[in-house]
């Protein structure tokens, strides 16, 4: 244990070499406390859950994965709780290394009753693995919960209702989270779909001989795909061209919408010059949302926040 006022020393190495933090905090006034002053569990922070500066990637999102098995079928649910983004779908249990390796997921959670089916059958060891209780039994009660959390009357709109096992992964990744961060969880407002539907699916071996993110011969980046692409201006667009080199559109009119976009700012230099300009001065929005969220947030992130949404409105009013 250490104080407090050391966690920003401490608490990135520990979790980068694996370790769960509890976070304990006085609950009561000392004033009034008769003798020791009551100290509680406030938060416990994972691999897959932590928004330290220090430990994050700003060039890379974080995501655990909740897994739930019915039958045959793989639901899987993505968190990134540091920026707020939540994915869900189904898939074959032979596909499953394929899609956590695909995400980079850092965490994993898996009920109590599965945890021996998918770590000894499926080599999930290499993983780190958090054991969860049996939250939850049935996708009608999931689902419940998923629409109180997103504020809708169904899931329809998310393109996830007819997906049961996914719906209940899901869910155990809401619980999971409320359950460490005591609630902290409002910046969780939508859901998308994992589908694999127009994409091309890389797999692992593809992606380490192609060396897309890693080399093969050397430490850093250098003769990757990624470090000759990645000249983004902002982390949210570092993170979003990595998504797009991990699954590659086959869709040809959304290829050619890209395209399109790209070509009417190579042919306007001026407006190119003032995107780049204005860019430079963004900062992440979406992990200080949820900094906010978690009451995390210091004065200079709501400095940076309210720059940021001043320069996007001067953005938009250029298009």
């Amino acid at each position: 244990g250490f104080p407090y006022h050391s966690l920003d020393q401490y608490l990135h190495k520990l979790l980068k070499a694996g370790h769960r933090v509890a976070i304990c905090e006085q609950v009561e006034d000392p004033k009034k406390a008769k003798g020791i002053v009551k100290r509680d569990v406030v938060e416990v922070l994972s691999p897959g859950t932590a928004i330290s500066d220090q430990y994050l990637d700003e060039k890379k999102n974080n995501f655990f994965g909740s897994l739930f098995v019915i039958e045959n079928t793989l639901g899987l649910a993505l968190v990134d709780y540091s920026t707020g983004e939540f994915r869900c779908g189904e898939f074959t249990l032979d596909n499953i290394h394929n899609i956590l390796d695909e995400f980079s997921v850092s965490e994993i959670i898996i009920p109590e009753s599965q945890i021996n089916i998918l770590s000894d059958n499926y080599k999930l060891k290499s993983f780190f693995i958090t054991k969860i209780p049996e939250y939850v039994f049935t996708k009608e009660v999931a689902a419940e919960i998923l629409t109180k959390q997103f504020k809708t009357n169904s899931l329809k709109g998310f393109g996830i209702e007819q997906f049961n096992a996914g719906i209940c992964a899901a869910w155990n990744a809401i619980r999971y989270l409320d359950k460490n961060f005591m609630g902290k969880t409002k910046h969780l407002i939508s859901i998308k779909l994992i589908s694999n539907k127009n994409i091309m699916v890389l797999d692992p071996f593809t992606i380490k001989n192609l060396e897309l993110f890693n080399s093969l011969s050397n430490p850093d980046l250098s003769g990757t795909l990624i470090s000759v692409i990645d000249k983004m201006q902002t982390s949210q667009g570092s993170r979003l061209i990595r998504k797009w080199i991990r699954r590659p559109l086959l869709d040809q009119r959304r290829i050619s919408e890209r395209l399109n976009r790209i070509e009417e700012l190579i042919n306007n230099h001026q407006l190119l010059d003032s995107f780049s300009d204005k860019l430079k001065h963004i900062f992440d929005i979406d992990r200080i949302i949820a900094k906010l969220s978690t009451n995390k947030a210091n004065p200079r992130d709501l400095i940076n926040l309210s720059s940021s949404l001043s320069i996007i409105f001067e953005i938009k009013n250029e298009v």
